[in-house]
């Protein structure tokens, strides 16, 4: 069981490189990469994105780091086509070759979820959608991972592809063997679902990945485990019940943009720490 954390935060506070450098320094195992929230200065997906896929898998490489996970742009919405003449579905496809590039078996594409019309069926809208990724899935080599999500609906949070029944039904419905689960603990939070009996409810065998961070129980804070309400006891306690043998990936967008350049090193190893702790309470 690798421990992986996203590199969206450190990119974007710093660059790819430093980014790399400062979680190998920080003791993780691998990284999750992120096409997501990327700014003007990171645009890893233009017409050039082949000669940077290239760029990160040497310097990944040279350092003994390994990409198990890679997380798609999330820019894609109602409305956009799902073919390759879309700006933002070719964003997509091009987000899986460079994940296979990198070394990447998995990314996570999110289901679209929000501003739907009333007369739209979101299972059916979003069955298509990924039916049209798993072309791409196939001749790259690299699993298509459906993440839990929520929408917000005034003060609450309603769970969407989140209930373990709901959630693998969607998956089976698309009869591919290249679309699996990637289970956000923190999205389960913030929408009142208990995460291990989630877990529980889940085939170990197409669950492929883990988002792990905390929060409030009310907002997606994307915090260190530990630093909200999330009982990581339970959620270690239920990965094991159920045998998980994939790795774990912190998302900390909400935690390592606020910590200063010269803490920017005991922060990412406090939370390689925290990583490598609820790692043995699932072996144990």
């Amino acid at each position: 069981m690798k421990l992986s954390v996203e590199t969206c935060s450190l990119r974007n506070k710093y660059n790819d490189i430093t980014a790399l450098k400062l979680i190998k320094q920080a003791g993780f195992d691998a990284f999750d990469y992120s096409f997501y929230w990327c700014n003007d200065n990171n645009n890893m997906l233009g017409s050039d994105y082949l000669q940077k896929a290239q760029e990160i898998k040497e310097l990944s490489q040279n350092l003994g780091l390994e990409c198990k996970l890679a997380h798609a742009p999330v820019s894609f919405k109602y409305g956009n086509k799902n073919n390759i003449s879309d700006p933002e579905f070719l964003k997509i496809v091009r987000s899986i070759e460079f994940a296979s590039i990198i070394g990447a078996k998995n990314i996570v594409v999110h289901a679209i979820t929000r501003d739907l019309p009333n007369h739209i069926n979101l299972y059916q809208y979003n069955h298509n959608f990924y039916q049209s990724l798993i072309p791409y899935a196939n001749r790259f080599n690299v699993n298509i991972l459906v993440e839990n999500l929520f929408n917000i609906n005034g003060s609450k949070n309603i769970p969407v592809l989140s209930e373990p029944g709901e959630l693998t039904n969607f998956i089976k419905s698309l009869n591919s063997g290249w679309v699996k689960i990637c289970l956000d603990i923190g999205h389960l939070a913030v929408t009142g679902l208990e995460p291990a009996d989630v877990i529980k409810g889940l085939n170990n065998n197409l669950l492929a990945a883990l988002h792990m961070h905390d929060n409030n129980g009310i907002t997606d804070q994307h915090l260190l485990p530990y630093m909200g309400k999330i009982d990581w006891d339970s959620v270690a306690k239920a990965l094991s019940d159920i045998d998980y043998n994939g790795d774990i990936t912190l998302e900390l967008t909400g935690y390592l943009p606020k910590i200063s350049d010269d803490l920017i090193n005991p922060a990412l190893k406090l939370a390689e720490q925290i990583g490598r702790k609820i790692i043995k309470k699932i072996k144990n």
